[in-house]
Order: C-alpha cells, then structure tokens, then sequence
C-alpha cells in the first residue's frame, strides 16, 4: 500500500523506523576496483616472494650439507677409521665417476642429485659388503645446483671427500662446493672444507673468485628451463 509507513517497536515499547543509512554497502564499481587494486599488489609482490623461497632453499641445503661434512669428520675421529661423503643417487652406493657429468671442467661435477655417508673400512672409495652407511641424503630441491671443484693441491676424486681417522680431509688444499640457484652466483652459497677438517659456509659474492668461475654453466642450464 502507498503512503503506509512501517514501524517496529522494540521490546520497551519505544517505536522506531529503519535507516537507510544501515542497509549501505558496495558498489559492483567499487568491487571491482577493490579486485584490481589487490590483483595489482598480488603482482608486485610475487617477485619478492618467490626471491624468499628460494633464499630459503639455498640455506637449507647448505646447512644440510655442512652438517653432514661435520657429521662425516665426528664418525672419522669418534672410529677412528676413514668416513666418506660420496654423491649417490640411489643411496646405496657412490655414483660412478663416468656418470658425474662435468659442469665446468673435470674437477666440477653435480652433487645435487644427493649424496651418502659411509665408512670407507678398506679405503678404496666404495661401498663394499659389510661397510656402514651412516647417513643418506636426498636429491635438492628442484632449481638447485652443487657442484665440488678442487682448491689445490692433492688428488681430488669428483664424486667424493674423504676424512682420516685424524679428521684431516684427504683431498690436499681442500675442496670447495658452489650451491647456486637460477638468481646467479652473488646469491649463492660456497662451502670451504680445509685440509684440516675446518668447514666455512659465506656468500659467494664474499669470496675471492669471480662470480665467472662459479656456476658459470650452472646458470645457463636453469634460464633455460
């Protein structure tokens, strides 16, 4: 019916009549310009999440594998026999050197694919019958690249390190491992293992190489993927 008003009356008797005011909300205009506002915020901050994650990765497959240098070098002194870290992929053996694949020479070669650690009883670099694996160790996650290359001096096998019954590194003038992810080598991680059994983890942008000599072809493959 026109001109008929509606009250209420409230539980004290009182009248009163709605607002217009209290039924208010949004436009379809202003939804859709709320939508665009976050789509574009969403895009600009993708970048710096994906950056993140990322960094996260690297540290925690670099703290990953400086725990078990550190843990291979203990089971060395604690049994006084050679332990070694060798890369493996199926993590029951030592990946065979033919099958490495170099990525910058014929002293760099992939460890992502994983890697193991076990006691070397007869000192002849594999696992044998009867030898303890210590530990296993999974591939990287997918976007990450180790290579092991040679600092000098000594005979440096690519696909593993060994530790004496002393905790001395057998590979003469230590190793060094370059962990990089497709956002180049200033981002990267190199881990230093002395002769003496000593492990340093920096910024490969902190270190005294050029970023051209480390995971040089590295980069090349991840832009590509």
């Amino acid at each position: 019916m026109s001109g008929v008003r509606r009250v209420w009356l409230s539980d004290a008797g009182r009248i009163f009549r709605p607002s217009s005011r209290n039924a208010t909300g949004f436009s379809l205009v202003e939804l859709l310009v709320a939508i665009a506002i976050i789509s574009v915020l969403v895009m600009l901050a993708a970048p710096e999440v994906g950056n993140i994650i990322k960094g996260s990765r690297l540290r925690s497959a670099s703290s990953d594998l400086m725990v078990d240098l550190m843990l291979a070098r203990s089971e060395a002194l604690k049994r006084g026999a050679r332990v070694v870290v060798c890369s493996s992929s199926n993590g029951t053996g030592c990946r065979a050197e033919a099958d490495m694949g170099g990525d910058q020479g014929s002293d760099s070669f992939k460890w992502e694919i994983g890697w193991l650690i076990f006691v070397d009883s007869n000192s002849n670099g594999s696992v044998d019958t009867g030898e303890t694996i210590l530990k296993v160790s999974e591939s990287l996650a997918s976007g990450l690249r180790l290579t092991l290359s040679k600092v000098g001096g000594g005979a440096l096998s690519s696909r593993q390190i060994g530790f004496k019954q002393s905790g001395f590194s057998d590979a003469g003038g230590g190793v060094e491992f370059a962990l990089c992810d497709s956002r180049g080598p200033k981002q990267g991680r190199l881990l230093t293992l002395g002769t003496t059994g000593r492990i340093e983890s920096k910024s490969i942008s902190d270190a005294t190489k050029t970023d051209d000599e480390l995971c040089r072809t590295v980069l090349g493959t991840l832009r590509s993927q």
